[in-house]
């Protein structure tokens, strides 16, 4: 059985400042994990799960996924699960909570969901360092600190991705007009 995640992708502008803080916290504490062995992008898994197959829930996902909207997201804040791993919180908002319910809602029964990942439980993150030790984790949260601003983007699209080692199987573009969402974010 392998580990499978639905990642939510972000507009240019917002992975490109995303990326950015990815970049100086490795560059401050030398941790490579987001880039090995694959380059992971900057996202929010809305669904994390393990099976033996992916194809049943690939088929689930790509009807579901060819009726989603792009969306706005904000990330007002830096956030740390302890001591490991440091992310750009986002404002957990309808839109993000309607995703995590949604495919773990269409899965249920055909897949074996991660129980962090799951409504009611999910922490909605854009991970920029993980798996530090703790003195790789204070040189990347200075620094990464000293960076962040808050930041306003769009979901752009949906990827069902093999989790270890990082492999994108599909990806879909969501429906909307990121153009337009994006100019609303100026205001």
């Amino acid at each position: 059985m392998k580990d499978y995640a639905v990642l939510l992708y972000f507009d240019e502008q917002t992975n490109l400042s995303l990326q950015k803080m990815i970049n100086v916290a490795a560059d401050a504490c030398g941790s490579r994990r987001m880039f090995e062995p694959a380059l992971i992008p900057p996202h929010i898994t809305v669904c994390y799960f393990t099976a033996d197959n992916p194809d049943v829930a690939m088929k689930i996902i790509d009807e579901k996924a060819q009726t989603l909207s792009a969306d706005r997201i904000i990330w007002p804040a830096l956030g740390v699960f302890p001591i490991s791993t440091i992310y750009a919180a986002p404002v957990p908002n309808e839109y993000l909570a309607n995703l995590c319910n949604v495919f773990n809602t269409l899965l249920e029964g055909i897949v074996q969901p991660n129980g962090w990942y799951l409504p009611n439980s999910w922490m909605p993150h854009t991970t920029l360092a993980m798996e530090l030790t703790r003195e790789q984790y204070n040189q990347a949260f200075t620094a990464v600190s000293s960076v962040f601003t808050p930041l306003a983007g769009v979901a752009t699209a949906l990827s069902l991705v093999i989790c270890e080692p990082f492999e994108e199987l599909k990806t879909w573009t969501l429906g909307g007009s990121s153009k337009c969402m994006l100019k609303d974010l100026e205001k």
